[in-house]
């Protein structure tokens, strides 16, 4: 529960220096297992970091908690959305990892994500992703929402450029 409090407490330290922050729905695949999702966008001029964190609670098949950080690179810009590749590496608190017939499983695991999403690049930005966890060889998928923070700032990060804000000025 400490790993969980301290978690919380990066993420918020790291939503005053983002873009965009929100949450959504994690839903792994192989496990058929929800959960819920905490993240920021922190902006660079050619890519964007992404520290989340992702809960998956007690009814499921498997309860864990992901604490890490993440790459988007835009690749591609469609209409009003960005499609990009992503790399992620987390902290993996694995509660129940007793009841797994998995051979060597543990509490403290690390893991490795790589994949692809797509973004709106309005104020509000829905957001889905596929992605694929290369240590435990599990596909999950992302979906849920962000509130660009900068929206009416005129300091936007839409396509790659600071002053190109999609959204209607207050």
């Amino acid at each position: 529960m400490r790993f969980l409090s301290i978690s919380i407490c990066i993420i918020l330290f790291q939503y005053s220096f983002s873009q965009s922050i929100g949450g959504g729905l994690a839903g792994n695949i192989q496990t058929e297992s929800i959960g819920v999702e905490l993240r920021a966008i922190v902006p660079t001029k050619f890519f964007s970091v992404t520290p989340q964190i992702v809960y998956y609670p007690f009814f499921n098949t498997i309860t864990e908690l992901y604490a890490g950080i993440g790459i988007q690179v835009p690749f591609m810009h469609i209409k009003t959305a960005n499609v990009y590749a992503l790399g992620h590496a987390s902290y993996d608190a694995w509660f129940n990892y007793d009841v797994s017939p998995m051979l060597n499983a543990k509490f403290h695991n690390f893991a490795g994500e790589i994949g692809l999403g797509i973004i709106s690049d309005r104020c509000l930005n829905p957001f889905a992703e596929y992605r694929y966890n290369i240590v435990f060889r599990e596909a999950n998928i992302r979906v849920g929402i962000l509130v660009d923070l900068s929206c009416n700032s005129g300091a936007g990060y839409h396509s790659g450029a600071r002053n190109s804000v999609k959204c209607p000025h207050r």
